[in-house]
């Protein structure tokens, strides 16, 4: 579903850079399957379980301008690329592009909206509006985000300790590096399922909590921050947690 959704943009410029976690099913078969429809790379290694890290060794090997994160359980939309694209062309200020996702099952039925508190607007978002919010939680689905190869060079990679937060640290470092532009309408599904790591991740609770005073930490550190907002923020910030 993954893979057939990239090919229905009918798009030959997309670089597929596929990463396989010490699979033991048909993972491996399929993603080569598909070398006839897809500029596709298949990379692999013994299982580690890290999503972030591997993550980082694809992000690394990328040679678009833009890149997008896209797990196997997740989806694009017919038409993202050439939303986004269109997007980019008219917004060369802004360093990543964010979207709603729409929350599907195992058999991709729509279950309802992930959207974004954010302005509808026709230019990029500042920083200063995106990071209060950001900083409360993780808004943003992972497949509805675009970002510039230029600024993940920038920013660096993910932190790969952060195996829960490890893309809400990512994007509050966007975030607080460049404007980004949110298109408010769905381009991308998001599935739910019994297997997936946030429907699993119960058992390591105290181990999340310690993810989200990393991230939180981190936010507070920001140089753009006065002494009262600081305070302010962290109070909002533990309530969350």
């Amino acid at each position: 579903r993954a893979l057939d959704s990239i090919v229905a943009q009918n798009d030959g410029t997309i670089e597929v850079i596929a990463f396989d976690d010490g699979s033991t099913d048909r993972s491996v078969d399929i993603l080569n399957g598909y070398a006839d429809r897809l500029a596709i790379s298949v990379h692999a290694r013994t299982h580690t379980g890290n999503w972030v890290a591997n993550t980082n060794y694809c992000v690394s090997l990328a040679r678009g301008e833009f890149i997008s994160l896209l797990h196997q359980d997740d989806a694009w939309l017919p038409g993202r690329v050439e939303t986004l694209r269109k997007l980019s062309l008219e917004n060369p200020s802004a360093g990543w592009f964010i979207h709603p996702a729409v929350f599907v099952d195992d058999n991709d039925r729509p279950l309802g909206r992930w959207s974004c508190p954010l302005p509808r607007a026709a230019k990029p978002v500042a920083p200063e509006t995106i990071l209060p919010r950001l900083a409360v939680q993780n808004f943003i689905p992972l497949p509805s985000v675009m970002f510039r190869r230029s600024l993940a060079q920038t920013i660096g990679p993910m932190n790969e300790q952060l195996w829960f937060f490890g893309d809400w640290e990512y994007w509050i470092r966007l975030a607080d590096r460049a404007p980004a532009v949110y298109w408010p309408e769905p381009l991308a599904c998001f599935r739910l399922h019994r297997l997936s790591q946030t429907a699993t991740a119960t058992r390591d609770r105290e181990d999340i909590a310690r993810q989200f005073d990393t991230v939180m930490e981190e936010v507070l550190a920001l140089s753009r921050w006065t002494e009262g907002e600081r305070k302010s923020l962290r109070k909002t910030m533990e309530f969350s947690r």
